[in-house]
């Protein structure tokens, strides 16, 4: 079994990894939008952040980081995937008989995704994956004090699932990626805090607001030095 899944990293070249990770993001932006009636202004900005997230993983691609890849998409869309589908499978109820809680092809195919991706990325893991190249620089400092505001504000949960993805692009250097990921979080908090604004003042939501967008623009800055300077092909 553990020679299997150290082999699938070579068996699946590097081509069609990427057109299988492809296909799980598109998908993943299924997932979003696929229960959407009237779009709202909250929708366009789920899109935003997505595109923004999808940017990232294309940089991801383009410097050939596909054992990164695999994780972040892991993480951020598929996580929840085992949870889903036994839940699902373990709703049984025999008055009246059947799932409370329906088992859909959505769940299954979600599922599927998901063991792709772990076997993947064990795949790497067995093969010598963790082949750092650590970053330094103001991407650092944004990143860092991100977490840190994402920690006090949003709780600890999200703090780790971020830590684990940006800490992991960070030590592989990408920038770009880290970035972009930072961005597409902080547009969440800017709209939720500001929105939450207009339906009645609470300070807390001023000062998430104004911490939030502070640190957005400054990230973008720091985005447009990064776009200024040349892509560096690596090995992954």
């Amino acid at each position: 079994m553990i020679e299997f899944i150290r082999g699938l990293k070579k068996r699946i070249n590097e081509e069609v990894q990427v057109i299988l990770m492809i296909v799980a993001l598109l998908f993943a932006l299924y997932n979003t939008f696929s229960t959407i009636g009237t779009v709202a202004l909250v929708d366009i900005f789920n899109f935003l952040e997505l595109v923004l997230v999808f940017a990232a993983f294309a940089y991801l691609i383009i410097e050939k980081k596909l054992f990164v890849g695999h994780v972040v998409l892991l993480v951020l869309f598929f996580a929840n995937a085992p949870f889903t589908l036994f839940t699902s499978l373990f709703s049984l109820t025999f008055s009246p008989f059947g799932l409370a809680i329906p088992l859909t092809g959505q769940t299954i195919v979600n599922f599927i995704i998901f063991g792709y991706l772990a076997l993947m990325i064990f795949s790497y893991l067995l093969n010598g994956g963790l082949k750092t190249n650590s970053l330094k620089g103001k991407t650092v400092g944004v990143v860092a004090i991100f977490l840190i505001v994402q920690w006090i504000f949003a709780g600890f949960n999200g703090f780790m699932l971020l830590t684990v993805v940006l800490g992991l692009i960070l030590l592989y250097g990408i920038p770009k990626s880290a970035l972009l990921i930072v961005l597409s979080s902080l547009l969440s908090s800017v709209y939720i805090s500001i929105a939450s604004l207009f339906s009645g003042f609470v300070l807390l939501n001023l000062i998430i607001a104004v911490v939030s967008l502070a640190l957005l623009l400054y990230a973008f800055l720091i985005l447009m030095e990064e776009l200024g300077k040349p892509i560096q092909l690596k090995n992954k």
